[in-house]
């Protein structure tokens, strides 16, 4: 029975004894990771030291060729240090990209910020101390449905899915037979339609921005301003540039003088990039934006003055902008999608609650549709086809066209 095979990673009786010379020596054997069994030593003055170098010679033993890669993840490791494993491996995935890997690390990691709610929900600080065999199906749908029962819907969509790649992990290294997340409840969005907005809605939104801009209060939103630098156009002008071209305001964000042609009949811009955000919090402008395809729009009259504007006041300010951009902080620093939200959510107020970072999309698309088709929507916005702006981005329009001429004869 002594020389029977070990399982992987088991461990066989510790023999320890006194060598002629005064010092110890344990040896047991080990179940390696590639099937085979193995005699491990360890020496040391005392019984208790030689037992301690024969665990650590395990330790090293296991990690070898057949061991320590198999072995990152066993039935007894902690879910926090599951999701370190699951974002080491986003990072080095080239596929992903570091918006995508920022945005995996915003649910697990609990934020340092002290502007952040401390009571906000994240993977490590509800679930982080559960070991991979307690991550029961039951126990990790009580989570999801926690989220969903406080109004979190987007969070638990997001944290189901990256549980379930975390989970995924786990019976890889063999620690889990299966995905506990295969059944946990699944988040459905219910269908619904596009919604642009007005152009009696864009004017009153106009006209918030430049109440917002003079320091008064919004409902819902700002209070009143009473003291302090004045108010940055910045936000207005980001908003504006994003109506005017149909960008997503992150790629608003990361323009560069470089990239607008002034001389061109009419002018035009080209979108190029966007930020991401580096494990430690450092912002970098990455040189594709979020379809992987640069995109190069002509630019109304209003938005050109717009842009000349900005030009004409960073040059009157003395800074030199990092990386050429044309919408920077006071400093020239980046200003980042994150910066612009905080702000946007202040100026939009409890009126304009439902108009987010897409919604200038929408009304672009929504608008283009209407005055000539959607295939053009697609083109402004940059979709290959026109059958995504149709079901994301364009409205539908309520009034059905004049049929009466056609019906008149069917009621006489």
């Amino acid at each position: 029975m002594s020389n029977s095979p070990l399982e992987p990673g088991q461990q066989g009786e510790i023999n320890c004894w006194q060598l002629n010379s005064g010092a110890w020596r344990a040896t047991c054997r080990v179940g390696l990771y590639s099937g085979a069994t193995a005699q491990v030593s360890g020496s040391g003055a005392t019984a208790r030291k030689a037992k301690t170098k024969l665990q650590q010679n395990i330790a090293k033993k296991l990690s070898d060729r057949f061991g320590g890669t198999e072995r990152l993840v066993a039935p007894e490791t902690k879910l926090s240090v599951l999701a370190d494993l699951f974002l080491a491996e986003a990072e080095l995935d080239d596929t992903i990209g570091d918006a995508t890997v920022a945005g995996y690390r915003k649910e697990i990691e609990v934020s340092t910020d002290k502007r952040a709610k401390k009571e906000t929900i994240k993977i490590k600080s509800e679930l982080g101390e559960l070991k991979v065999r307690q991550a029961t199906t039951h126990r990790l749908d009580m989570h999801v449905k926690l989220l969903l029962a406080a109004g979190y819907k987007k969070k638990a969509k997001d944290q189901r899915a990256i549980l379930k790649k975390m989970m995924a992990i786990a019976v890889r290294y063999d620690a889990l037979d299966h995905n506990p997340m295969d059944n946990v409840t699944r988040v459905k969005k219910r269908a619904g339609q596009p919604k642009a907005a007005t152009p009696e809605q864009i004017e009153a939104l106009r006209a918030q921005m430049a109440r917002w801009l003079a320091g008064e209060a919004i409902p819902g939103g700002a209070a009143r301003y009473r003291s302090g630098p004045r108010r940055s156009r910045k936000i207005v002008d980001i908003a504006e540039v994003a109506i005017g071209t149909g960008a997503r305001p992150g790629e608003v964000l990361a323009v560069r003088w470089c990239d607008i042609d002034f001389d061109a009949k009419p002018p035009r811009l080209t979108f190029c990039g966007t930020f991401s955000q580096q494990k430690g919090g450092t912002k970098h402008r990455q040189t594709w934006t979020k379809t992987k395809t640069e995109r190069t729009v002509q630019l109304t009259a209003a938005t050109v003055a717009i842009l000349r504007r900005v030009g004409a006041e960073q040059r009157r300010s003395g800074i030199t902008p990092d990386d050429d951009l044309v919408f920077t902080t006071r400093t020239g620093a980046i200003f980042d999608e994150q910066s612009f939200n905080r702000t946007w959510r202040q100026i939009r107020g409890s009126e304009f609650d439902w108009w987010t970072g897409r919604t200038f999309r929408k009304v672009v698309a929504t608008h283009l549709s209407r005055e000539i088709d959607p295939l053009a929507a697609a083109k402004q916005l940059g979709h290959a086809q026109d059958s995504m702006t149709l079901r994301h981005y364009i409205e539908p329009d309520q009034l059905v066209p004049d049929y009466t001429a056609a019906l008149e004869r069917l009621t006489g």
